[in-house]
């Protein structure tokens, strides 16, 4: 399993502190309490940034069975980034066995949504050939030219 678990909490917390600093508090425990109250009213943002919270370690201690919860619940509901990063755990085997399929399937949901980390993610698997692709440089070439980003040299995800 992969160690990138300030990955997910930076993004998680600057969406929510940063961002929204009037819906989701300034200071850590507040936060948490508005952010646990959304989740109440079956808010999907919220269920992201709390499995982000979860994922993270920030405020609470990291757990990413419950991170995975969270996230999965979010991206249920057709949360775009939520369907990413969901897939992104599933590609590095971060709480969740790897599973490059469901990665793949993930990916693809929330790319279609227009979401350009995804689109991304989408082009490396074109490279890459996961996920039960086969590898297509056109076709990877296409989803790298919508998200708007140049491959490295290393696509390692």
């Amino acid at each position: 399993m992969s160690n990138s678990n300030t990955d997910y909490s930076k993004r998680g917390i600057a969406i929510a502190s940063v961002l929204e600093p009037e819906k989701y508090g300034q200071d850590a425990s507040q936060r948490l309490f508005d952010l646990f109250f959304a989740t109440s009213r079956n808010e999907a943002k919220a269920h992201f940034l709390v499995g982000c919270v979860y994922a993270g370690g920030e405020d609470v201690p990291v757990n990413l069975a419950k991170a995975f919860k969270w996230i999965a619940k979010a991206a249920n509901q057709g949360h775009a980034y939520a369907q990413w990063l969901l897939g992104r755990m599933y590609s590095r085997g971060d709480g969740v066995p790897r599973d490059d399929v469901k990665a793949l399937t993930l990916y693809r949901q929330a790319a279609d949504q227009g979401l350009k980390e995804a689109q991304h993610s989408m082009g490396v698997r074109y490279i890459n050939g996961k996920g039960g692709l086969t590898p297509d440089p056109a076709e990877a070439e296409r989803w790298f030219k919508l998200a708007g980003t140049i491959p490295r040299s290393s696509l390692a995800e």
